[in-house]
């Protein structure tokens, strides 16, 4: 597989990253996740909000682009599933870290659920584009 084009975080210091295409679409997987989780909690209290709503409308289509991108070269859903579980394990021991472990277990069935929020919303895309 080829690498993705060089990351470039905005940070002061300039450091060059290669991502592979699993890489890359586990963390759009774990974003978009975050990302409708945050819409839940907006649902919840007060309404969604026309950014969050705009985000996860630009992370679907960036999956959608994933997709058609590396079809045929391996099983996206398997791969997004596995990654987006690694990349959102990763994210919640980074936050839990910054709060001294002040956080709940984070388990196999919290990830499975959070990745399978947008994938079962790129599945309707692409059924939507088949017909």
């Amino acid at each position: 597989m080829d690498p993705i084009p060089t990351i470039r975080p905005p940070a002061s210091s300039f450091v060059e990253v290669e991502l592979s295409l699993p890489t890359v679409i586990g963390e759009t997987v774990a974003v978009a996740a975050i990302t409708m989780a945050v819409g839940l909690d907006e649902r919840a209290n007060g309404g969604l909000t026309a950014r969050t709503k705009s985000r996860g409308g630009d992370l679907v289509a960036a999956l959608f682009s994933l997709h058609q991108r590396c079809a045929g070269e391996f099983d996206f859903f398997d791969v997004a599933r596995e990654q987006g579980k690694r990349a959102l394990r990763a994210r919640y021991a980074e936050v839990k870290g910054k709060m001294n472990g002040g956080c709940p277990v984070f388990t196999e069935e919290m990830a499975a659920e959070m990745v399978s929020w947008p994938l079962n919303v790129l599945n309707q895309v692409i059924e939507a584009e088949l017909n």
